[in-house]
């Protein structure tokens, strides 16, 4: 019994071990929308920032949190958000506005971010579909 437990466990560990093998989306990584262009960057410690330039109006938008990739589900979990008109002498009207949104925001960021099916182009290349059906391409930036 005792070398069946041993040899289930080393099983695993080698299944497991194989699994890590293959698409990682560690690194950073750009997509375009109508809204406008984001990079995002998946660290190898489960942590994640996106940045995002929005056209209308321009400005910059920086989510940080945590993620997770099983099997074909990233899950993202944003923690904070800022954001930072192009045109400085806008600033204080977008902290006012930002102020009382901010935790909505950050709640709608995580309802659409809690379950992206994934689907890998190529080791550089992934779709993902949130629970809308709604689908974003990223690209890895090559260093």
């Amino acid at each position: 019994m005792k070398n069946y437990i041993t040899t289930c466990s080393l099983a695993a560990a080698i299944f497991l071990a194989g699994c890590k093998h293959g698409h990682s989306v560690v690194g950073t990584w750009t997509s375009t929308s109508p809204a406008g262009t984001q990079q995002v960057t998946f660290s190898a410690d489960n942590r994640l920032t996106a940045v995002g330039d929005i056209k209308t109006p321009p400005m910059t938008a920086t989510v940080t949190g945590t993620y997770t990739l099983e099997s074909d589900v990233l899950a993202i979990k944003a923690t904070d958000l800022t954001v930072k008109a192009k045109d400085a002498s806008l600033q204080p009207l977008i902290d006012s506005q930002m102020g009382p949104r901010k935790k909505g925001a950050l709640d709608q960021i995580n309802r659409s971010g809690a379950s992206n099916k994934v689907v890998w182009k190529s080791d550089d290349e992934f779709v993902a579909a949130d629970a809308k059906g709604t689908q974003q391409t990223f690209t890895r930036v090559k260093s």
